[in-house]
């Protein structure tokens, strides 16, 4: 475990300590507090759901997690009905095996609860499963993108993202690739990294856009920062060509290296073109050394 993420975690742990004090400690008059453990209270349900997810005090235990978040759920927390939803929608494997099973059924449950007390992530989402006929509803464009629209006029990114995708390629709209262009704007500048990885490749090849490298680059490093595989793929390309920044191989080795752990076919065929290339040179230099 890196030093960043001990610190992360450690942190993580002292704010929640923080927190589950003040949701359970009773002040007495003589300035002292009393502990309570009230599991009741569906924010400490919440709290001990990440807990579990996140592996400060127990076990990586999802079940244990998934269960605190459907009490919480219950009494109508949104957070735990975001997080409970995007579980099901997910699943979760440990060792090859489901933990928790994807259940998009269950998943659209849940997002709808947490998008009708106004959480626009969760509206996204449930635009999304409209749109692509998941967990038993749709297709449905009119109303993916009727929830799209709605989100991302509040200024939700995710939503701006998924709007633009539709703008773009004229997905149940008409295709206007300017009003896209805006969209994925809206949504990079708010740091979605799909919206900036696609506006950097819009910068590239100059498409739509006048072309910029510079800013293709910058949007690239930004997405690819935030972990996107496209964004590690074609920045790492970047690194490797010397377009738009100076040539630097190691940079373009580790980013497609990511990528390729990642599952990205392409970024694994050239990230071993650059390793063959630096075997065959190093071996080309000990010959000349000798």
């Amino acid at each position: 475990m890196g030093l960043r993420l001990i610190l992360s975690v450690q942190r993580a742990e002292i704010l929640f300590n923080r927190a589950w004090l003040m949701l359970n400690k009773t002040d007495n008059s003589d300035g002292s507090y009393t502990v309570q453990n009230n599991q009741e209270d569906p924010c400490v349900q919440f709290a001990l759901g990440n807990m579990c997810e996140l592996c400060l005090h127990t076990c990586a235990d999802q079940k244990k997690a998934t269960w605190h978040y459907e009490q919480a759920a219950k009494k109508g927390h949104v957070g735990a009905q975001t997080a409970l939803a995007w579980l099901y929608y997910n699943g979760i494997k440990k060792c090859e095996e489901y933990v928790i099973r994807a259940d998009k059924h269950e998943a659209v449950k849940y997002f709808r609860m947490a998008a009708q007390q106004g959480n626009l992530d969760a509206q996204a989402q449930l635009g999304y499963m409209y749109f692509m006929a998941e967990g038993g509803i749709g297709p449905d464009k009119t109303e993916a993108f009727k929830l799209y629209q709605d989100a991302a006029n509040k200024g939700n990114a995710l939503a701006q993202f998924r709007l633009g995708t539709l703008y773009f390629y004229g997905r149940g709209v008409s295709e206007d690739r300017n009003e896209a262009v805006r969209l994925y704007k809206m949504s990079a500048e708010q740091g979605n990294p799909k919206a900036q990885a696609e506006l950097a490749g819009l910068y590239e090849r100059g498409e739509v856009v006048t072309r910029n490298l510079q800013k293709a680059v910058e949007l690239y490093k930004l997405a690819a920062d935030q972990g996107d595989v496209e964004a590690l793929y074609h920045y790492g390309l970047m690194s490797r060509n010397g377009i738009g920044m100076e040539p630097n191989i190691d940079e373009a080795e580790r980013l497609l290296n990511l990528a390729a752990k990642k599952g990205h076919v392409r970024a694994h065929t050239q990230s071993q073109k650059i390793a063959k290339k630096k075997s065959k040179a190093s071996r080309a230099s000990g010959c000349t050394s000798i």
